[in-house]
């Protein structure tokens, strides 16, 4: 059984946990999930992203031509 991830945070804030167990079976079958969730907030837009595999969402940002990247690891 897998164990649950710890909730993860910045600056006392939760990082919610974009994967979910489908993701999980998608690795299984080979594929690379990524999920991105967008925020408009007062000082620009908010990305979180979150894959099982760094190195994709790592590409993925790197194309994005993003301003600032903040980059917190967990896991």
């Amino acid at each position: 059984m897998k164990r649950p991830r710890p909730e993860r945070t910045v600056a006392g804030e939760p990082i919610p946990d974009l994967i979910t167990p489908a993701d999980e079976q998608a690795v299984a079958a080979g594929r690379t999930p990524v999920r991105i969730r967008l925020v408009v907030t007062a000082e620009g837009v908010e990305l979180v992203a979150d894959s099982p595999d760094p190195q994709a969402l790592d590409r993925l940002l790197a194309k994005a031509g993003l301003e600032s990247v903040e980059v917190v690891l967990c896991g």
